[in-house]
């Protein structure tokens, strides 16, 4: 990323807000960039999740600290990753369940369209705005989350006209649903995020009912990441993840731990 450079916070359909800084900067650039551009950063309907590469993790908290007084910062317990278009055939080579090339018979990645926004926010609300608890029995219990619905549904039309925001979905050859995910493009990076994969059948629609979907989902952003047109010119893809049971999963797929990559939560 080149240094010098705002890359305004974007925000993903799941309800993610993501500020990333530039590298390569001297404290004094990174104050002068903050306050530069406090009106941005303070435009933010919810918590910001702020990342950076090559910094001192207590340094930058205490540079938001200065410029935002009375905010909160937690710890963004998240495991990153990052992938170089140079490191995608030893990585298929190494795991070839990454490989497109052993599913596109039975299924195909659509960029998302208008035509597809009921299936698209049946996604992200069955994914993203449900909360998976356990009853006295052990069995699995999911109810709604009435604000992370909300918030999906309300910002939903500004979000997904994000000119820099890239979605997809994934289908299988017979029209079932098997999921979506979102590429943004920040700076000389993309940006993965809202990959998710529930799908409650509704009218002719359903969702795909085989394996499971994470290697598959995996299969097709690592695709459109190498060989998609638009993006011949972005060299890394970057994303994150808190829940252990998926970090294990992208560890076990074959991505790499991204070590330079650190961040944290701020409540503005």
């Amino acid at each position: 990323m080149s240094a010098n450079i705002f890359y305004p916070p974007f925000c993903d359909l799941a309800g993610s807000i993501f500020l990333t800084l530039p590298s390569g900067l001297d404290l004094q650039g990174v104050s002068s960039l903050i306050s530069q551009n406090q009106e941005s950063i303070t435009d933010q309907p919810a918590k910001l999740k702020v990342i950076f590469d090559g910094y001192d993790l207590d340094i930058m908290q205490n540079q938001f600290y200065n410029h935002f007084s009375g905010s909160t910062i937690t710890s963004y317990n998240s495991n990153f990753f990052k992938l170089t278009k140079d490191e995608v055939r030893a990585l298929l080579s190494k795991s070839p369940q990454l490989d497109w090339n052993n599913y596109q018979d039975e299924f195909e990645i659509k960029p998302y369209t208008l035509d597809q926004k009921d299936i698209l926010i049946n996604i992200l609300l069955n994914s993203f705005s449900v909360n998976f608890t356990r009853d006295d029995e052990g069995k699995s219990v999911t109810t709604n989350n009435e604000i992370k619905r909300k918030y999906i549904l309300k910002n939903f039309e500004k979000h997904s006209n994000n000119l820099d925001l890239y979605t997809f979905i994934i289908y299988s050859k017979l029209g079932e649903v098997v999921g979506t995910f979102g590429l943004t493009m920040v700076g000389g990076e993309l940006q993965l995020s809202a990959v998710a994969g529930r799908f409650v059948d509704f009218n002719h629609y359903k969702g795909y009912k085989g394996s499971k979907k994470l290697p598959l989902i995996s299969a097709a952003f690592v695709e459109i990441f190498a060989n998609q047109k638009i993006f011949k010119d972005i060299e890394a893809l970057t994303f994150s993840n808190s829940k252990p049971s998926v970090i294990q999963f992208y560890s076990d797929l074959g991505f790499e731990n991204n070590l330079e990559r650190k961040g944290f939560i701020i409540e503005l």
